[in-house]
């Protein structure tokens, strides 16, 4: 069955341009779903902004544009960091709050009661445990609808040679706030037995280029504590380049210490420093590296683009009867649809 041709989906993102995986996924959906036959687009604030650092990206719409009409049978998606945009609130049809991280969830929106108070119709997140605080602390249904990791991560054979080098990715934002993470590692970095070895922060590059030098090195160190997917990671998994992590808050969800990645509890730096500088001076068996990255690989499938396709038209198919029931339905009458 096709999708309704006369429903349209509109996603809200914010005029960011710097590369954020968080924008690409809102970007990704919007693809996904029209590569299944919605009428979905990106939903910018003031005209012309586009992203530029992603390649093949949807139509985008603007509401500074004033042919820009909605109607009750439309959907808005709402990221959580946009949950109080006047837009929202204005809107008629159906909206939906897209959690990707329970840190921005409760930093704009401070439990069950102001989230009633925005109205929102249904939320739909990324990851198991988001769905758990989301239905449990906020009352609201909700669905989760997997990340996906963009297919070029993919293209890295396992059994390649790779460079002697140590990725290292922290989130700036975490460096402005007082974290030393970043600091104390490259710190101990200098007095290590790192002779031999390149360590890369692998700034500036493209979404592709990230790729290939995933695909060349050997680990990947990503010191975010407060992150859901931690994007970098179950790339580095995808490619073969070994992740030494915190668990942050998401990894929960698919990350096994010793089995796909080496994961450490928040903030505990020298632990992780010291099974790197191990791994570095001393080795690994050769057969155990290889059913890391095995099992990582296969982690990583999970998050493929056909799952998160599938969950969308699952998704998507379920508000059509939520809407029609909205729209008919008398302010005074006391009915909640929240519920599946």
């Amino acid at each position: 069955m096709r999708p309704p041709q006369t429903r349209r989906i509109f996603y809200l993102a914010p005029d960011f341009d710097r590369p954020s995986w968080g924008v690409g996924l809102l970007y990704g959906h919007v693809r996904l779903l029209r590569d299944r036959g919605w009428h979905a687009s990106v939903l910018h604030h003031r005209r012309p902004f586009r992203v530029e650092w992603l390649e093949d990206a949807p139509p985008c719409d603007h509401l500074d544009d004033p042919s820009l009409d909605f109607a009750d049978s439309d959907i808005l998606v709402c990221p959580e960091v946009l949950a109080h945009e006047d837009a929202v609130a204005r809107f008629p049809g159906l909206t939906v709050l897209f959690v990707q991280g329970t840190y921005p969830l409760f930093a704009s929106i401070q439990g069950r009661k102001a989230l009633e108070g925005l109205g929102f119709d249904r939320a739909m997140t990324i990851l198991p445990h988001a769905r758990a605080v989301l239905t449990r602390f906020f009352g609201i249904d909700t669905a989760v609808v997997p990340p996906f990791i963009a297919p070029y991560f993919f293209d890295a054979s396992l059994d390649q040679q790779r460079a002697r080098r140590v990725l290292l990715h922290v989130k700036p934002d975490y460096e402005k706030a007082g974290f030393l993470d970043r600091q104390i590692f490259e710190t101990l970095w200098s007095e290590g037995p790192t002779r031999g070895w390149e360590l890369d922060r692998f700034g500036g590059l493209d979404h592709g280029q990230v790729a290939a030098r995933m695909a060349d090195s050997t680990f990947l160190v990503n010191l975010n504590v407060l992150e859901a997917f931690n994007t970098t990671v179950p790339e580095a998994m995808a490619a073969g380049c070994i992740p030494l992590c915190y668990e942050a808050v998401g990894g929960r969800d698919f990350l096994v210490d010793g089995e796909n990645a080496f994961v450490f509890p928040n903030g505990d730096i020298v632990p992780l420093i010291e099974r790197l500088f191990a791994l570095i001076e001393h080795g690994a068996p050769h057969q155990q590296l290889k059913r890391l990255r095995a099992s990582a690989r296969a982690t990583a499938e999970r998050y493929r683009e056909c799952a998160t396709g599938e969950a969308l038209e699952r998704f998507f198919r379920h508000p059509v009867e939520v809407t029609q029931s909205a729209a008919t339905r008398s302010p005074a009458d006391g009915s909640d649809e929240r519920t599946s």
